[in-house]
């Protein structure tokens, strides 16, 4: 249900959105699925673990009536959508959102380019976040930026890591978990 409602709704709050800031030039956003949502095993109380990645032609602004740069277009855009999926009804919020899973978490963009997603996924990640990758699953956008995404994804997943930095990455996390309890 979770996945019918994300993928009926972005293109509608992407065309709300257009009509204020146009568009940007390049193949344009795509949701990656993560966590219980990207392996398709949500339950009552799950979150939306969701990454908006984008492809922009290089220095590209939007065409509307609002021009922006394609960093900020984006980021608006996902900020938008972020509001759409969590709006309040009778009921409650629709879902709750989770972004932290983005490249450099709540620090860094809530919208990723394709570039910026693949350096850090292949050279800066740490192991929990290629683990968490193993789960994402690309939700919708054009073929062939999801093609580019899935191929991140898979050279991330299958790059080499050494024994000392598996050990020394669980060992703080572990230190990290504790910590908090």
């Amino acid at each position: 249900i979770a996945e019918v409602c994300l993928v009926k709704l972005f293109p509608k709050v992407q065309n709300k959105f257009s009509e204020r800031y146009g568009n940007v030039s390049g193949l344009g956003p795509s949701l990656l699925a993560m966590g219980k949502l990207g392996s398709s095993e949500m339950s009552i109380n799950s979150d939306l673990d969701l990454i908006l990645i984008y492809h922009a032609n290089k220095d590209s602004f939007s065409n509307g009536k609002k021009s922006v740069s394609a960093q900020v277009y984006y980021s608006r855009l996902t900020q938008a959508f972020i509001s759409a999926i969590t709006v309040a009804t009778g009921e409650g919020p629709l879902f709750k959102v989770d972004m932290r899973l983005r490249p450099s978490g709540n620090n860094g963009p809530v919208a990723t380019s394709i570039n910026s997603f693949e350096h850090y996924q292949v050279n800066e990640a740490w192991v929990w976040e290629r683990l968490a990758l193993s789960r994402g699953r690309v939700l919708n956008g054009n073929i062939a930026l999801c093609n580019q995404i899935n191929k991140v994804i898979e050279q991330a997943l299958n790059a080499q890591i050494s024994v000392h930095k598996v050990i020394k990455e669980v060992n703080e996390m572990r230190l990290r978990l504790n910590k908090n309890f």
